[in-house]
């Protein structure tokens, strides 16, 4: 065979001393061309098994040096009950899609975290700089910027507290700041200062933060008519992008983007939008149809509703539900040991299995175990005492009593014991009892009055608390009474609790992450604008309640706590029943959603700009 010049120059080469050399780019050129085609073949055949041997250690070595981590990308989309009006943290408390889109588009000098701690938002640090625990200093992160881009300064906080604190303004946040006086130390620092030591005062300063430059100039009378309260400027993870509106102006719909310079990072979701619905009914039936990632806090009688598949997050909020018996309103009630019959009469986990399906923790006392623990499961480990109620153990035991309960047997036993009975009457046709129980009280100018056990129950118009009602009815018609129901609208029964006007009310309390229960039981806030909706007056009990406001020692503070709740179990004003459940289905593919306990429904949203749809894998 002819070969050319340059090919015999290569064999001769390989003949040589230089046979051992590594082959040179123009020797390489060639390889191919001294194999035939089965050689060619023969090659190819053995570089791809070699290929696909390598693929196996290959991946296998790539998954053990990387691990599966968020990336950025993707949108959420929820169904959110209710209507937004102001988009403002100085006018949100009182709505709560106000509040949740607030809490997603202002940041805060500081917020609750997913287990409900206290932790720094804004705020880079803080410290108490008195011995008696009056003055307070923060100091700002300093790369914060408004979503125009503008720097946060302390500015902006002394501007967003002097607009709460002024009445001109009418934020319902303005009694958790009154008395405060705030100052500048420098561009990033402020001070507090308060009349009296105050323990939970950090708990005040979760308010969203206003941005000076954009409204300074709006006077208090176009402050809740103002523009910027639905196209709003903000400094927390998400800014606005859009709103929509149907034909007769409500609001439909509202979009938020990522904010590339949120000081905690850029959020890994690109986009959340809130279709707004009129109940949870219209909300589950979007769901239901796909295009829904999340249903805002759904209650336990609805979530079976779900079509589709999800995930269910739980956490407890430090919030009970009750029943307040005004003392004033009937005297029946003035009778302790009526009020420990209703009380007993209740069989509390009936009322959670049978209309909360479950989804609600048993409430024996005005302050809740669980605040002052980190629970990761739906029922809490316990701190205070467990049972402070002396008597909660009375309907414990079962009866043979045909027909009734052991808490039924045991509050009629207490009422025939102190004088409430059935009283009798001879007719034609012999001889009937009533059927309401009645005492007969013997007055010093040997009068007589009679007490009938009639009570009127007044709630809101709420599946949940009308089902409560209803039960609590028939648990103290079991015994005796004569209950009538009284449901109102909310703005209805605002008015009514207002005034005092109810004997006995079922209704909720919301306490704060770090109670300060004062307002609901200090003998001073009877009146409106006070809480104190059992009209509760002991004077050792306000001792305690002054004491527990200024106390910081938690171990101390848990004591005092244990001694309030026993002075108010053991005087019955009240009969404590749940505190629900909070929960909010998500769909699959929305991931890093960690909730536990939290002091608000917004506060679901803490950590949002780490929630994610996508992903990635990243070296480790």
């Amino acid at each position: 065979m002819f070969l050319s010049p340059p090919v015999k120059k290569y064999i001769t080469r390989l003949d040589s001393e230089e046979l051992l050399t590594w082959p040179t780019k123009y020797q390489w050129r060639h390889f191919f061309k001294i194999l035939n085609r089965n050689e060619q073949r023969l090659l190819a055949f053995f570089f791809f098994l070699f290929f696909l041997s390598s693929i196996v250690p290959l991946r296998s070595w790539y998954l053990n040096h990387t691990a599966i981590g968020p990336d950025n990308g993707g949108a959420y989309i929820e169904a959110m009950i209710g209507t937004p009006r102001y988009l403002n943290p100085l006018l949100a408390p009182v709505n709560d899609a106000d509040r949740d889109l607030s809490a997603i588009i202002y940041s805060s000098l500081l917020k609750r975290d997913n287990k409900g701690n206290l932790m720094l938002d804004a705020a880079e640090n803080y410290s108490v700089v008195d011995q008696d625990r009056k003055v307070y200093e923060l100091s700002l992160k300093k790369n914060i910027k408004w979503h125009d881009r503008k720097n946060l300064t302390v500015d902006d906080v002394i501007f967003t507290v002097r607009r709460i604190q002024n009445p001109d303004y009418n934020s319902p946040l303005r009694i958790s700041l009154s008395g405060v006086e705030v100052e500048k130390v420098n561009d990033y620092t402020i001070r507090f200062k308060l009349k009296n030591p105050y323990s939970p005062f950090l708990d005040n300063l979760t308010f969203g933060i206003l941005p000076k430059h954009i409204w300074e100039k709006i006077p208090p009378a176009s402050f809740p008519l103002a523009e910027q309260n639905l196209k709003p400027i903000g400094s927390g993870p998400y800014k606005f992008k859009d709103v929509q509106k149907d034909s007769a102006g409500k609001i439909k719909k509202i979009e938020l983007t990522g904010f590339s310079d949120y000081f905690s990072g850029r959020p890994f979701i690109d986009t959340l939008t809130f279709n707004f619905y009129k109940d949870e009914e219209s909300a589950i039936s979007a769901f239901n149809n796909g295009g829904i990632d999340g249903v805002s806090l759904l209650s336990a009688d609805n979530i079976g509703k779900l079509k589709i598949d999800f995930n269910l997050n739980k956490f407890i909020m430090p919030r009970y539900f009750a029943a307040f018996f005004n003392q004033d309103a009937n005297k029946a009630l003035t009778d302790k040991n009526v009020r420990r019959a209703l009380n007993i009469a209740v069989n509390k986990k009936e009322v959670v299995e049978k209309i909360i399906n479950g989804q609600a923790v048993e409430i024996d006392s005005p302050i809740p175990d669980f605040i002052f623990n980190d629970t990761s499961d739906d029922t809490p480990s316990f701190a205070i005492s467990q049972n402070p109620n002396p008597n909660s153990s009375d309907a414990t035991t079962s009866t043979e009593e045909t027909g009734l309960s052991a808490e039924t047997k045991k509050a009629k036993e207490i009422l025939e014991s102190n004088g409430w009975s059935f009283s009798e009457a001879k007719t034609d046709s012999g001889t009937t009892t009533s059927p309401t129980r009645q005492k007969i009280i013997k007055k010093d100018n040997k009068e007589q009055e009679i007490l009938l056990l009639e009570i009127s129950l007044l709630t809101v118009d709420w599946p949940q608390l009308v089902a409560t009602a209803n039960y609590l009815k028939s648990s103290w018609e079991n015994i005796g009474a004569k209950v009538d129901i009284d449901v109102e609208q909310p703005a209805d029964a605002q008015e009514l609790i207002r005034a005092r006007e109810y004997q006995i009310l079922l209704f909720g309390q919301i306490l704060g992450a770090d109670p300060d229960p004062f307002a609901f039981w200090h003998s001073s806030q009877i009146k409106d604008p006070g809480l104190n909706l059992a009209l509760y007056a002991n004077k050792e009990a306000d001792k305690l309640l002054e004491t527990i406001r200024q106390e910081t020692d938690t171990q101390k503070k848990i004591a005092e706590f244990d001694q309030f709740n026993k002075l108010i179990v053991q005087d019955f004003p009240v009969v404590f029943l749940y505190s629900p459940i909070y929960l909010y289905p998500t769909t699959p593919r929305i991931k890093g959603i960690e909730l536990k306990n939290s002091n608000s429904p917004s506060a679901r949203f803490v950590g949002i700009e780490k929630w994610y749809i996508k992903t990635k894998r990243y070296w480790k």
